[in-house]
């Protein structure tokens, strides 16, 4: 039975669900922090380094996954990432060793996580043409839900069950729910496949030079998300806020990262993925200091949200740069490579900030390092949008001759 054109947007919506498993999955280190200070006094250095592993193992699988992305069915690597995910949540519930901890994370990125990212938005870049931005900021607007529902939902179950069982419970839900969910994703039809993969990159810049700078850029931008992805709610509980309003802080910064996510998917239609991108890091590397300066009171949730907002559609616009940097046919590679330099900056700004509280006893210096990693970002960008700026100002004389009539004299058309 042939697949009929609204299956696309059905592809979405399981895609969708995939992305908020796997980065509700993420989630659970910044909530766990609290419980296993508590109960065995580890450091957070070495907490925060568990959620660098988890990102240096979804950087490394997510390499393999790519390159499955391009070549075997979707559905099934899909399921198999959200199994082993669900599996290392219920394997957490039963350790007493941080180093056990760290390793189950290292595996969730490297076998779990990874088989969820780039499989899931390549099959998703194949079924739209146009309109792409729009699908891909629907798709990663699952993973900013699910990073805002699971902190409250997890911190909940903690308090009314304990932190080991409460992991088991969720851990077998996402096995539960995810894995079938995004089981039947499949690919387009081959000769929809086939237009797509001929299709040329949208810039004038060769990939050689643009993907390694959308990698550098992804690099910088995770640096500074790092650092509100795994201590936000440290951060919070420092300050004065109970579990529950630290948590419900995380849940306003990540829900109005949704609305950045579906948001930037029409900015990017309209105004290009590479304009999108910086204007929506310049409010992401505006605000991501005003956290250590705006208080208890309602300021810092209104920070919360307009960092939010930048925080989730750079990816949107992110992916969608990935798109019009290379040739449909390598984007599943493209996305895995340029995801390898993003988890290790998530890595790094979450270490480094774990790192930098336990010798100051405060996130100041974190937050700084943040917002000059952001400031980084931003040159990068630059530097990316002169390059393809000064290609098409090369090409333009040359399609003008090529348009000119024969009878034109060779030298007016110079």
């Amino acid at each position: 039975m042939p697949l009929s054109i609204p299956y696309r947007w059905r592809a979405v919506a399981a895609a969708f669900v995939g992305m908020a498993g796997g980065y509700g999955a993420i989630t659970t280190i910044a909530v766990l922090i609290a419980p296993f200070e508590g109960e065995f006094g580890w450091l957070r250095s070495d907490l925060s380094l568990a959620y660098m592993l988890l990102t240096i193992g979804a950087a490394l699988g997510g390499l393999i996954a790519g390159r499955l992305a391009d070549r075997l069915p979707t559905g099934p690597i899909a399921a198999t990432g959200a199994v082993i995910v669900g599996a290392g949540l219920v394997a957490i519930g039963f350790q007493t060793r941080i180093e056990a901890i760290q390793g189950i994370y290292l595996t969730i990125g490297f076998l779990g996580f990874a088989c969820l990212y780039a499989p899931l938005l390549t099959t998703v870049s194949l079924w739209f043409q146009r309109g792409l931005g729009l699908a891909v900021g629907l798709v990663t607007a699952g993973g900013t839900l699910g990073q805002a529902l699971v902190p409250p939902l997890f911190q909940a179950m903690i308090a009314g069950m304990g932190w080991r069982a409460a992991c088991m419970v969720l851990g077998i839900g996402f096995i539960l729910t995810i894995a079938p969910a995004v089981l039947p994703l499949r690919k387009p039809p081959l000769r929809v496949v086939g237009a797509a993969v001929e299709a040329a990159p949208a810039w004038p810049v060769a990939p050689a030079v643009s993907l390694p700078l959308l990698a550098l850029a992804a690099l910088t931008c995770c640096i500074l998300m790092g650092v509100p992805t795994v201590h936000l709610v440290a951060f919070a509980l420092g300050e004065g806020f109970d579990a529950a309003s630290a948590t419900r802080l995380m849940s306003v910064l990540m829900l109005s990262g949704v609305v950045g996510r579906i948001a930037a998917g029409p900015l990017v239609d309209r105004l290009g993925p590479l304009a999108t991108y910086a204007a929506l890091s310049v409010v992401q590397t505006g605000t991501v200091y005003l956290f250590v300066l705006a208080g208890t009171g309602p300021l810092i949730h209104a920070v919360a949200a307009a960092y939010g907002f930048g925080f989730g559609g750079v990816m949107t616009a992110s992916v969608c740069a990935v798109r019009a940097a290379v040739p449909a046919r390598s984007v599943g590679s493209a996305m895995a490579l340029v995801a390898l330099l993003a988890w290790i900056g998530m890595g790094a700004g979450g270490y480094q900030a774990g790192l930098c509280f336990d010798a100051t006893g405060s996130y100041d210096l974190p937050f700084l390092f943040a917002a000059l990693a952001g400031a980084a970002n931003l040159a990068i960008l630059g530097l990316l949008a002169l390059l393809i700026r000064r290609a098409r100002a090369r090409r333009a004389p040359t399609a003008h001759r090529a348009a000119l009539p024969a009878t034109v004299p060779a030298a007016l058309a110079a």
